[in-house]
Parts: C-alpha cells; sequence; structure tokens
C-alpha cells in the first residue's frame, strides 16, 4: 500500500491512527484468545472477584473519592454490589459515560443533565477514537488463502494450521464466518 500513497503504521492505536497495518489479534499459541479468556476465567473462582452476566451497570457506588462498589441492572431489577476494588473495563466510549453517569466529568454538562458533580473532569469524553478502519481490495500476485474460500481450501488451510505452526499468524487475522 506504500506503493500507492498509504504509509504503513505499525501502532495504529497510539496518538496518529492513519495507515495501512495488520490487525492485532489477541491470541496464545497461533490460536484467538478474547480477553475474558485470557484474563477473567483463570482468576474467576477467586473469593474478591464476583462475576454477573447480562448485566448493565449504570454508575459507580462512592464513599468520599473512592469508588466502592456498582449499580446494575439484571432483568430489569436495580442491584448494587458494594468491593474493595472496583475496576473499570466498559471500552472506549462506555468507560467515560459510566463515569459521568457517576458524577465524574465535565461539570456544567454533567448538572445540565440533572447528574451530581462528585468531580469536576473536563477531560472524561473528550477526544475519543475508536479505530476507523476501511476495508480495501489488494491485488497481490502470489497465492493467498482468501482464495480458497471454499469447503476444499477451508479443509486444506485448516489442516495447514493444525499441524504446523508456520500460518497461525497469517490466519489469525483471517476474518471468520458465522
Amino acid at each position: 500500500m506504500e506503493e500507492m500513497g498509504v504509509p504503513y503504521n505499525k501502532a495504529y492505536n497510539g496518538e496518529n491512527p492513519i495507515g495501512t497495518s495488520i490487525v492485532y489479534a489477541t491470541q496464545k499459541m497461533g490460536f484467538r484468545f478474547s480477553a475474558a479468556r485470557g484474563y477473567l476465567h483463570p482468576v474467576r473462582n477467586r473469593q474478591n472477584l464476583k462475576i454477573v452476566t447480562g448485566a448493565l451497570v449504570r454508575r459507580l457506588l462512592f464513599e468520599g473519592r473512592a469508588a466502592r462498589g456498582v449499580e446494575f441492572e439484571v432483568d430489569g431489577r436495580l442491584l448494587t454490589e458494594n468491593a474493595n476494588q472496583v475496576i473499570i473495563s466498559a471500552s472506549v466510549f462506555n468507560s467515560p459515560k459510566l463515569l459521568m453517569h457517576s458524577g465524574i466529568g465535565p461539570g456544567d454538562h454533567l448538572r445540565d443533565n440533572g447528574i451530581e458533580v462528585l468531580q469536576n473532569s473536563p477531560g472524561v469524553g473528550r477526544n475519543l477514537h475508536h479505530h476507523p478502519a476501511v476495508g480495501g481490495k489488494v491485488f497481490v500476485n502470489t497465492r493467498t488463502a482468501n482464495m480458497d474460500d471454499n469447503l476444499l481450501g477451508q479443509i486444506k488451510h485448516g489442516l495447514r494450521f493444525a499441524l504446523t505452526s508456520a500460518d497461525r499468524q497469517a490466519m489469525s487475522i483471517r476474518p471468520l464466518r458465522s
């Protein structure tokens, strides 16, 4: 793509997301590995961890300036859970939303929306960037796995993937079909 004037960008999660790159994929031994499988499942039996699925967190609960719990909704019921430690990991858009619903953010904006200001932090919710992406067609002069996008090709590449580790990096970035 550089020949076409599109720069290569090895760190698209950095300050400048513009350019082409190989998509990052969370992997273990060449296989896709979700954050839940990598970080949550190994510690799911800890006494200080409670996992609630199907929940929508509404706001953080504070004791003074320390987050000590969450208010969340499950099956139409509003529940609370208290904790000594709260970790926010709700995505680039939902983490600031959760902070703002909890009273942390631009004070005037919070007051305008009827939210009590716990901490005026004008930067919360500003300058958000998701990963802009545009799919493109690139013509190559070598055979690729995408050229074998049929049952026989999938069997061929599946066997090669299972029997060797050489193609694991390349195969991890190929979209999966549902």
